[in-house]
Order: C-alpha cells, then structure tokens, then sequence
C-alpha cells in the first residue's frame, strides 16, 4: 500500500489527528525545518457511504534553539447518504518551541467541516497559527 491509495491517507489524517506526538511528526516530515501541507480527500466506499479527510498541516523553526512549533487542523469523517448517518473526528492540535503537542480543541462524532461541497483547506492553512477554537476552523473552511 502507497501512501496516496484511500486506506493509507485516512490511516495517516487518524493517526495525526488522534495520537500525534511529536515523534509520530517527525515520521511524517523528518528533519525538514519548515514543512507545510494540505489533505482533501474523499472516496465513496459503496453506492451511500463517503469516507475522506482533510487536513492542513505546518512545521515551522522557530529560530531558538533550532526547536519548530507544529500546528494540526482537520477532520477525519464518513457518511452514509442512505440512513442520513455520519461520523468524524476533527481536532485542532499545536505545539511552541520546546513543548509538546497539545489538542486545543477538537469534536468527535459530528463534523466541524463540511463532509460535502466546498471546503478551503488552504485557508486554514494560512490561518494555522492563529486559529485555537472549533468554530474559527469552520468559519474559514466552510465555504
């Protein structure tokens, strides 16, 4: 399995959101001092049911001690059109110079970003060092 196939991007946007450490990071991105990226993706898994994720990621040095502050905002979800059911899991998760990784928010069981339409992850990207609250991430994402 390649990263790029469904199964290992969902697998990569869970563990990142759920159990990020910062060595989970540094398996991720290795030892780049600043790293950005963006995840939008979604398949359909049968003729009703949706499963995707989206993403926007940051590690930036922080010029102390060559230490990098590292910011998480996403959502993992799926949907079933048929029975109107769904399930996510979205997660705002950050990290200052020396510190660990820290969860400033996050929402399990509904989604905090739209599951279907327009949805700018870029802009939550831009935005990654200033957004703390489930509801800024919103606003910015759902278009």
């Amino acid at each position: 399995m390649t990263l790029l196939e469904h199964d290992a991007v969902i697998a990569a946007a869970s563990r990142l959101l759920h159990d990020a450490s910062l060595k989970e990071l540094y398996v991720q991105v290795g030892d780049a001092n600043e790293f950005y990226a963006v995840i939008d993706h979604q398949k359909q898994t049968d003729e009703c049911c949706w499963e995707g994720c989206c993403l926007a990621l940051s590690v930036t040095s922080s010029g102390e001690n060559a230490s990098h502050e590292y910011h998480i905002i996403g959502q993992v979800f799926q949907c079933n059109e048929c029975d109107d059911k769904q399930h996510s899991y979205f997660a705002i998760q950050q990290s200052r110079p020396g510190d660990c990784l820290h969860t400033l928010a996050d929402a399990d069981g509904y989604s905090a970003i739209a599951t279907s339409g327009c949805v700018d992850v870029m802009a939550l990207l831009l935005n990654i060092g200033s957004i703390t609250t489930l509801e800024q991430a919103a606003r910015l994402a759902n278009k």
